[in-house]
Formats: structure tokens, C-alpha cells, sequence
């Protein structure tokens, strides 16, 4: 199965103002609300075996760190700016932080924190680009309590999600 380490902020986080502010643009393709979430370590393929690893990975590291809130930054985009093909929202110092610890603690060795909001296909407008530069998030923090194991199946609609781990934070 195809799985990652997640955050899932699909029911803590409210992006349709997001969606609301850049309805102009057809250009980017937006990620849905039920897909949004913070990545801390793309595992790929895993087999029956090393889910049994990868979710006592999970368990093992929540319980290292207490709950904690993700605090909002920045927008930029990947890989750079001259060639966007992502668009995304980064984190405050103190949750960036965190989510370096936790996602290292996972296997990435070279964590980027961030949470993808779009996709474009074909790069960006000047317009859209510089809108999307200068956009301020005026998100609340949210809170963290919960890491996850996810199974994430691709369809021609876009990726089905399905939890299969989770483990609370606590220390």
C-alpha cells in the first residue's frame, strides 16, 4: 500500500476562504478540503510487514512529544519561482520546529514543512503568482494532539485517504 505520516487537518483547518479569494483563477488546482493535511514523512510503497513497523514507528515518536499548535507563516511555492508547480503554507518558527523534530523522528531526513494547497499544471500567471506571494494567512492556529498513519489510494477523481494508524501526542 502507498502510505505516509500525516497530520490531518482536513477537519481542523477551513480553507474555502482560501478558494473564495483566488475563485478567478483557473490555473491552479486547488486541493480539497478533505484531502488537506501536513506530511511529515512519504514512505511509498510499504508491504503488510512494514505497516506493522511504520504504525509502532507512529506510536513510539507521539509519545515523545506533547500536543502542540501549528501556527501560520508564509505562502511560497515548489520548486521555485520561476518554475511554481506547487503553491503552499508554511509554518511559524516554534511549530516548524516541531514538525522538523517529529518528521526526522519518522525518516525524513530532510523535512520541509509545509501544507500543499495547490497544484498548477502549467505554472503561473504574473497575476496569480504575485497575488499568491503576497497573500496573508489569517488562519488561527490549530491544535496538534494526534500523529497519523495513512493510506492513500490515487484514482483518476484525485487520492482517496484512509487513516490507518493513529497515535495521540503525549508526553
Amino acid at each position: 500500500m502507498r502510505a505516509f505520516y500525516a497530520v490531518g487537518l482536513w477537519d481542523l483547518l477551513d480553507i474555502s476562504e482560501l478558494h473564495q479569494d483566488f475563485h478567478w483563477s483557473q490555473e491552479v488546482r486547488w486541493v480539497r478540503q478533505p484531502h488537506v493535511h501536513l506530511t511529515l514523512n512519504f514512505l511509498g510503497e510499504i508491504t503488510p510487514a512494514q505497516v506493522s513497523s511504520a504504525s509502532a514507528l507512529l506510536q513510539e515518536t507521539a509519545a515523545t512529544v506533547s500536543a502542540f499548535h501549528l501556527e501560520w507563516s508564509r505562502t511560497g511555492v515548489f520548486p521555485n519561482w520561476h518554475q511554481p508547480r506547487v503553491l503552499w503554507v508554511g509554518l511559524k518558527p516554534a511549530s516548524e520546529r516541531i514538525v522538523i523534530q517529529l518528521s526526522k523522528a519518522l525518516g525524513n531526513h530532510q523535512p520541509k514543512p509545509h501544507v500543499t494547497m495547490g497544484r498548477l499544471p502549467k505554472g503561473g500567471s504574473p497575476e496569480l503568482l504575485d497575488q499568491w506571494r503576497n497573500y496573508k494567512i489569517t488562519w488561527p492556529s490549530i491544535p496538534v494532539t494526534k500523529l497519523l498513519l495513512v493510506k492513500s489510494t490515487l484514482t483518476r477523481e484525485g487520492p482517496i485517504y484512509e487513516v490507518v494508524e493513529e497515535a495521540s501526542l503525549g508526553k
